[in-house]
C-alpha cells in the first residue's frame, strides 16, 4: 500500500448552493420514509455530507495554525471560517424537519437517544440570526492563533516560540525554570493590549449572540455548544460547592 500524506489531502470547496439542494431532498426523504431502516438511510447521507463539509474546513484550520504567515493558509482559512455558520444554517434547518417528523421516542428507538439529545442541542445553539457574529467569532480566533503563533520570546541567548520554551517547565534546575516561565510571561505583558482587545471583543461578541438565542449569558449557550447532554451549569456549581465544602 502507498503512503498517503497529509499533504496530499486537498478537498475541493464545498458548493452550498449544492449541499442546500441536498439538505432539502433529505429532509423530504426523511419526512416520506415509512420505517427506521430508510430513516437511517437518510441520515447516513446526511453524515456523509457533514463529514465531507468538516474535512475540508479541519484541513483549513489546521493548515493556518502549522502556518499563520502563509498567505494561501490564510485566505483559506478566512473562507472556511465564512462558510461554515452558512453551512450550519442548513445542518440546523433539516435536524430541525428530522426533529419534526416524528415522536422523540420513535427517532430515539431508529437512530439512538444521544443522536437525538446531540441534535436539539445543536439546534438551540444556532439561529441563522447570528450567522455574521459567528464569522467575527472566528476573526478573532484566527487573530489570537495567529499572534500566539508569532510569538519570538527571549531566553538563554535564543528566540523561543511558546510550544518552544515549554520545555524548560520541566528542566530539573528550579533556575532555568522560573527564568523561562519569567520570560514567557513577559511577553504576555508586552502584548497585553492585543490580547486584552482580542479578549474584550469576544467577550461582548458571544454575551450579544447568547442574548438573541435567548440566555442571559454565554455560560448557558456554552454548555450547549460544548454538547453536554448529561450535565449543565447547575450540576458545576453543585460540584464545586462539594469541592468547597
Amino acid at each position: 500500500m502507498n503512503p498517503f500524506h497529509f499533504s496530499e489531502m486537498r478537498p475541493s470547496e464545498p458548493d452550498l448552493d449544492e449541499a442546500a439542494a441536498v439538505f432539502e431532498r433529505l429532509a423530504v426523504d426523511f419526512e416520506a420514509a415509512g420505517d427506521a431502516a430508510a430513516r437511517r438511510e437518510v441520515i447516513e447521507a446526511w453524515e456523509d455530507l457533514r463529514r465531507r463539509f468538516h474535512t475540508w474546513y479541519e484541513l483549513a484550520q489546521v493548515r493556518f495554525t502549522q502556518n499563520t504567515g502563509d498567505e494561501v493558509a490564510r485566505a483559506a482559512r478566512e473562507r472556511s471560517d465564512e462558510l461554515e455558520p452558512r453551512f450550519t444554517s442548513l445542518e440546523v434547518g433539516f435536524l430541525e424537519r428530522v426533529l419534526a417528523a416524528g415522536p422523540d421516542g420513535e427517532l430515539e428507538a431508529g437512530i439512538g437517544a444521544q443522536a437525538v439529545a446531540l441534535w436539539r442541542l445543536k439546534v438551540a445553539a444556532f439561529d441563522p440570526r447570528i450567522e455574521s457574529e459567528r464569522v467575527t467569532e472566528a476573526r478573532l480566533g484566527a487573530e489570537y492563533t495567529d499572534l500566539i503563533a508569532q510569538a519570538k520570546i527571549p531566553f538563554q541567548g535564543e528566540e523561543w516560540n511558546h510550544a518552544g520554551i515549554a520545555k524548560f517547565a520541566e528542566d530539573p534546575d528550579r533556575a532555568v525554570r522560573q527564568g523561562a516561565a519569567e520570560a514567557r510571561w513577559a511577553w504576555f505583558e508586552a502584548h497585553g493590549d492585543e490580547n486584552d482587545r482580542i479578549y474584550d471583543e469576544l467577550v461582548k461578541l458571544r454575551a450579544g449572540m447568547a442574548k438573541t438565542l435567548g440566555h442571559d449569558d454565554f455560560v448557558s449557550l456554552g454548555y450547549q455548544r460544548m454538547k453536554r447532554v448529561d450535565y449543565d451549569r447547575s450540576d458545576v456549581e453543585r460540584f464545586r460547592d462539594s469541592v468547597r465544602s
